[in-house]
């Protein structure tokens, strides 16, 4: 008894110490979670509530150049309309309104009568004493440009502009209000308050007045209502940033103010709020989390002392089964299927592999422990579905397998499908809303050409591979699907030959002609990527870009691209063409790394080019996630004496409200705009709006997908710098682009 009481002493003391610290750890550790938590959510509604201040100012600055433009024209028309000489007439005016992109044109007489009329409709109305067209004609004012108002001749809202002709006669030149408001809908603020509700998890956004007054809001209940909180008002006063929790609409809201300024002049404040539900809801859930691992821990630890106080030397020696879940594990699984292969009588067999989707990142976010007792209640549920009608095993962490036999046909294995997902419908205990899992199930028909289970699994996991896009949870292998995975197989080892040689033309560059719109001559070229596999032919520059990418290619393979249109530049250089300038698609990834302002200058350097002969081009959707680390390299590259150039201009929002403060030198209007341009539709065009801008800031305009002769003559008519596209030449060979550069160019 003695001996037994001190074998006990031995571990019931270390027992209670290693309880006690691991307590303390579990303390402190959720002590941590919870504070940095709360620091996160404060730090992250800041910095929203900042980037979107800075939105609602750039918004306001994009409103007024736009107001800008729509002044411009009117007293554009106006001018030209009052150096026309002649009589007039209304289908005259009618012409003249859709030349000069107006949409009405009257004509007074001396005593403020229309006597012709654009839209041929109200001639002869007359205007009454005190009308803004009997002011003016008062006046004696040259021209006149008048505010947006309602028409008491069409009965809609126009803006208009008046222009005096040397006989007494006036000229009135309208814009309907809809189309001055069609150009100022992405810039409103309510819009912004949406795109903030809608994009971050948040409760709601305010804009308010310089009054206090809620004039904006995701809660229109709340618009128009007048602040109250005295800290928050002081803060407005002082343009100070704060936060406070307070209640909104009955939950604890966590609530972030930010100034928002217009040039010097404030014009608003931005408020965002988060409900603190869901943070305090996150950290009972930590904290219970931790109490269960605590007592499990506890409940371990007893249980080891109990076996080693009874002197319990027995083992469970698992080498079959699964400890977790008591399923058959993968040593079972692979001997129990290399039986059922050899088995040729038996002719309808397969397996489904089943893999959950997104099982990885419950994992990292709930902790192992949680994913244990997943996984547990999946098999327990799997098994309790499919009961006798196979074997069930699982595979690895987060995939099982089912072995099935003697059905009748594929809709036998369609309906095994849909029992498997139905096993997942239900939410799981121990998981969160929006983190249910799903299943992906690759199935796979045992046939005769399989003979080892390697082979097996290798098809059922390709199938898996098909069912990422999530549009189907199961699917049946095929022989498309194992072509389709070694042709990527082949692109893959022939771009890492292509890169590793520069000189190998498996990867090579087609160049597309830059016209100047004014000499119509060559002014450069566009490098544009090719594929010409020895063993595939042809392949599309979307399906070997997309497989670098995936492969983790795309850093070596954009900076062979750039070397080989150093090289190509180079040799224009030689030949006399010592202005000419090639363009260099490069990525976002390109643009993060480290050493790719040095990379840069290297090939510059090797390749003998100055860096005036350069131009590289980046689209608008890199600029999202790392704006400011990439505008910083843009800088760089620009000091370097290299032009850069943003693609696809005008596809996004962030363009017109930030393409002030980008380091680039060129826009080029994205095709989507040129291939509007067709005949009797100018009218109701923005391209020449997006040309005038981009002038305004001191930027030149390259238009791409030029096609057809009336395209090329808008561009002209509207001042577009350089075009490229079809109409001009498709991509070419280097000897074919330096021929065309021959022909239309003289050294």
């Amino acid at each position: 008894m003695r001996s037994k009481t001190v074998e006990i002493k031995y571990f019931v003391i270390p027992f209670l110490l290693i309880t006690l610290a691991y307590a303390f750890l579990v303390y402190n550790v959720m002590v941590h979670w919870i504070q940095s938590n709360y620091d996160y959510i404060r730090a992250d509604s800041v910095n929203m509530a900042r980037v979107y201040s800075q939105n609602l100012n750039k918004s306001t600055k994009a409103r007024e150049l736009l107001y800008d433009l729509m002044d411009d024209r009117l007293m554009l028309a106006a001018s030209v309309m009052a150096q026309k000489t002649g009589p007039y007439d209304s289908d005259l005016l009618k012409s003249y309104a859709e030349e000069l992109n107006v949409d009405v044109i009257y004509l007074y007489s001396k005593e403020g009568t229309i006597i012709e009329d654009s839209s041929g409709q109200h001639i002869g109305w007359t205007a009454e004493e005190g009308h803004p067209v009997q002011d003016f004609l008062k006046s004696g004012e040259a021209f006149y440009l008048g505010d947006l108002r309602q028409s008491e001749v069409e009965d809609q809202f126009f803006k208009y502009s008046y222009a005096r002709l040397p006989d007494g006669r006036f000229l009135q030149i309208g814009i309907l209000g809809e189309s001055i408001q069609a150009f100022l809908t992405d810039f409103e603020v309510g819009r912004l308050l949406r795109e903030i509700s809608e994009t971050y998890n948040i409760d709601f956004a305010h804009f308010i007045d310089v009054q206090n007054v809620i004039v904006e809001s995701t809660l229109p209940h709340y618009v128009g209502r007048t602040l109250s909180d005295q800290e928050v008002i002081q803060s407005m006063y002082l343009h100070k940033e704060v936060d406070v929790i307070s209640e909104v609409d009955g939950k604890n809201s966590y609530q972030v103010y930010v100034p928002v300024f217009v040039e010097t002049m404030k014009i608003g404040t931005l408020a965002i709020g988060k409900n603190t539900d869901t943070f305090l809801s996150s950290a009972f859930g930590v904290i219970g989390t931790g109490v269960w691992i605590l007592l499990s821990v506890v409940v371990v630890m007893g249980v080891l002392i109990v076996m080693t106080y009874n002197k319990s030397s027995s083992h469970m020696k698992l080498a079959y089964y699964d400890p977790l879940t008591r399923l058959p594990n993968d040593s079972y699984m692979k001997e129990y299927l290399a039986g059922k292969i050899r088995q040729r009588k038996i002719k309808n067999k397969a397996i489904f592999l089943i893999n959950m989707r997104n099982f990885r990142t419950i994992n990292i976010a709930l902790g192992f422990e949680v994913g244990d007792l997943i996984i547990k209640e999946i098999a327990d549920r799997l098994e309790s579905s499919l009961g006798k009608k196979g074997m069930l095993f699982r595979f690895t962490a987060d995939r099982f397998v089912f072995y099935v036999e003697n059905y009748q046909d594929a809709k036998d294995l369609e309906k095994i499908s849909s029992i498997v997902t139905e096993a997942f419908d239900k939410p799981f205990e121990y998981l969160k809303r929006n983190k249910q899992i799903k299943p992906e199930i690759g199935i796979v028909e045992i046939s005769d050409r399989y003979r080892n289970v390697d082979d097996l699994m290798k098809d059922a996991s390709i199938t898996i591979t098909y069912l990422a896009n999530g549009v189907t949870d199961h699917m049946i292998f095929n022989a498309e699907m194992r072509t389709k995975v070694e042709r990527e197989e082949v692109i893959e080892l022939e771009l890492i030959r292509s890169y590793k040689n520069i000189n190998d033309e498996i990867v090579h560059l087609e160049y597309q002609p830059k016209i100047n719109a004014k000499t119509n001559q060559i002014v450069g070229f566009e490098a544009l990527a090719r594929m010409n596999s020895k063993k595939l032919g042809f392949v599309s520059p979307s399906e070997f870009i997309d497989i670098a990418e995936k492969k983790q290619l795309i850093l070596p393979l954009g900076t062979a691209i750039l070397e080989k249109a150093c090289i190509f530049t180079r040799k224009l250089v030689t030949l006399g063409y010592k202005d000419i300038r090639v363009a260099v698609n490069v990525s976002g990834i390109q643009l993060l790394m480290d050493d790719f302002i040095d990379t840069v200058a290297d090939i510059v350097r090797r390749t003998g080019i100055e860096t005036k002969n350069l131009e590289l081009e980046i689209t608008e959707t890199i600029l999202l996630e790392n704006y400011g680390m990439i505008n910083g390299v843009l800088e760089e590259l620009r000091a370097m004496g290299i032009e850069v150039s943003m693609d696809d201009f005008g596809t996004g929002f962030s363009s017109l409200a930030s393409i002030g403060e980008l380091n680039i030198d060129i826009v080029k209007i994205d095709r989507h705009f040129i291939m509007k341009i067709i005949k009797g539709t100018e009218k109701h065009l923005i391209t020449n709006d997006i040309i005038s801008m981009a002038h305004k800031l001191g930027l030149r305009v390259i238009a791409e997908g030029v096609e057809t002769g009336i395209q090329r003559e808008y561009l002209m008519k509207h001042g577009c710098d350089i075009m490229q596209g079809y109409y001009f030449s498709r991509p070419l060979p280097e000897e074919k682009a330096v021929e065309m550069l021959r022909a239309t160019s003289n050294v």
